[in-house]
């Protein structure tokens, strides 16, 4: 298992801050997929398009957690999001906005506030705790 350095997770913490505070902005949007190329192009090759699941379930952190064959959101102990997948989660709620039906306006509120609670998560996520290199 490789550790995660300070430079890892402040480029992390970069790249996460960026996509999700244009998502905050831009409610419309329901899928990564969809964010501007330029944006999309940050995060495209990572897991589960999230820089953070790359930065930890690639580098064995997410191990200390049972993991489902089922769920690649799975818990990440060390991740500033933590358990992503649950209901009530930031990540979770702005994902499944999308099932609120026919009610377009309400869905896109529950984007923006998830997405600025995402935000906000991970603006307070202090990267000092890992080791310089």
């Amino acid at each position: 298992m490789n550790k995660v350095t300070k430079r890892e997770a402040d480029e992390a913490k970069r790249v996460t801050l960026r996509v999700w505070r244009y998502l905050h902005r831009h409610p419309l949007i329901y899928d990564k997929w969809l964010l501007p190329k330029r944006l999309f192009s940050l995060i495209e090759t990572d897991e589960c398009h999230c820089r953070l699941c790359s930065l930890f379930r690639a580098d064995g952190l997410a191990l200390d957690f049972p993991q489902s064959d089922d769920d690649e959101h799975d818990s990440c102990p060390r991740c500033p999001l933590k358990n992503c997948e649950f209901e009530g989660d930031p990540f979770e709620d702005w994902s499944q906005a999308y099932y609120t039906g026919d009610n377009a306006v309400e869905a896109r509120r529950i984007r923006a506030d998830a997405a600025g609670r995402l935000v906000e998560i991970v603006k307070a996520w202090d990267t000092s705790v890992f080791p310089k290199e």
